[in-house]
């Protein structure tokens, strides 16, 4: 594994608090944290799989506004096996399938941001700015202890 970071926002601009992902990647982008790569991928993640493969990273962590039926602004962090039962707000392609061919060489972590409201042409709300202004930081490892680990509820019932 390499000792490199990538973080890829995901999300939508036009649809409020889908921009989330956006939003804290271009913060981040402007601090240049060492050893890290930052792309704002908008919907389309696998666009961004040749510059994770030839950056030698040994983590991508990917920041996108996920529906878990949580208050809005709440932040959580998930593996890969988590987001395959979550809704997620604007990309097509899961993430699961796009990055299994790196799971046993690169640590991948989702930042989930609950949205409040997803409508086409509003802005971010304040819950999911209050949940942006918490994890944005000149450290990685701010950003990872922000979000509380997430919990599914695996029961059959």
């Amino acid at each position: 594994m390499g000792t490199r970071t990538v973080i890829w926002g995901l999300g939508n601009h036009l649809r409020g608090d889908d921009a989330a992902g956006l939003v804290l990647a271009e913060r981040l982008k402007e601090r240049n944290i060492p050893d890290t790569d930052i792309f704002v991928c908008e919907t389309v993640p696998e666009n961004y799989i040749a510059p994770l493969r030839e950056s030698e990273a040994g983590k991508l962590i990917i920041v996108d506004a996920i529906d878990m039926k949580l208050p809005p602004g709440a932040t959580r962090i998930m593996g890969l096996e988590d987001v395959v039962s979550v809704s997620f707000s604007s990309h097509g392609l899961p993430l699961d399938l796009l990055l299994k061919p790196f799971e046993d060489g690169l640590e991948i972590i989702v930042i989930a941001i609950q949205p409040a409201d997803i409508s086409p042409g509003v802005f971010l709300s304040p819950p999911v700015e209050a949940a942006l202004a918490e994890l944005d930081s000149d450290s990685i490892e701010h950003l990872e202890k922000t979000a509380a680990p997430y919990r599914q509820n695996r029961s059959p019932r």
